[in-house]
């Protein structure tokens, strides 16, 4: 059975950027905050978004008060936090 979960992106600049993730493909917290990554990293690009994705670059986010784990059995949405 897949496990998807709905991420949110919760900062001044991406906020509000949703992504669903079946998580039988990731083994850690860092392969969730990739995958995110790339997927608004994508976007802004295939939208011709490029100052965006060079400030996307120097970003650095983070799921808090969350381990894998407790990600897999969470049901509800995680919000990505940006530092």
């Amino acid at each position: 059975m897949d496990s998807e979960k709905l991420f949110i992106i919760s900062s001044d600049l991406f906020g509000g950027y949703q992504v669903k993730i079946i998580l039988n493909n990731c083994s850690t917290i860092n392969d969730i905050l990739n995958y995110v990554y790339e997927d608004l990293k994508n976007c802004l690009l295939t939208n011709h978004l490029h100052i965006l994705a060079d400030k996307l670059d120097q970003s650095h986010f983070y799921i808090k008060d969350l381990t894998f784990e407790e990600i897999i059995k969470y049901n509800d949405v995680i919000f990505i936090y940006e530092n």
